[in-house]
């Protein structure tokens, strides 16, 4: 399967138990959703490799413990702790409508409701505490907080994110760089 075809689900975080069981960590709203998974791709070397799931079972924090065919002994999951796992784009949930998933916004245009077109979406930083989008403006790398304050929605056909950026954001990383040129 294409990476293009593939969401990073989460991760195993650890060994559980002696006959190949795995601690998995799912990054999701609703964890519970996969449940029913029948297989998942283990992330190694830049390879995503299918595995297929024996029993998986998830608590509503998003941890659970997963059983994989032919992963039978400690050692052998020992060997894919750390790794991510990723799971078919068509396993996803369906979305309301200006609803988007992280992995949808890089190459994103952003759309601002008083600037216009401001940029193109580079990266979202998933962080523990929020998180955080990474665009291209005039040359110069802006963040900002992806928080539902400063976006309309998401416009999937178009791949438009509508913002209302706060006033001086740009103006502010415009000045730092302008700063570090006249050094």
């Amino acid at each position: 399967m294409h990476p293009d075809q593939l969401f990073e689900l989460g991760y195993l975080a650890d060994t559980h138990g002696i006959k190949g069981g795995l601690v998995i960590v799912i990054d999701a709203d609703e964890p519970q959703h996969y449940s029913k998974l029948k297989h998942l791709f283990v992330k190694k070397k830049n390879s995503f490799l299918p595995y297929f799931i024996q029993s998986i079972k998830i608590q509503k924090n998003g941890e659970g413990i997963v059983t994989f065919e032919d992963v039978g002994s400690d050692e052998a999951a020992d060997s894919l702790v750390g790794s991510t796992v990723h799971a078919p784009v068509s396993e996803l949930p369906p979305l309301k409508d200006g609803q988007f998933y992280f992995h949808e916004l890089p190459g994103s245009t952003i759309e601002d409701e008083k600037l216009g077109n401001i940029g193109t979406i580079i990266e979202v930083f998933d962080t523990e505490f929020q998180s955080i989008v990474s665009f291209q403006h005039q040359g110069q790398e802006v963040m900002f907080p992806l928080h539902e304050d400063l976006y309309d929605r998401f416009d999937r056909p178009t791949k438009t994110l509508f913002t209302r950026l706060p006033d001086g954001l740009l103006e502010a990383y415009l000045k730092e760089d302008e700063g570090e040129n006249e050094n």
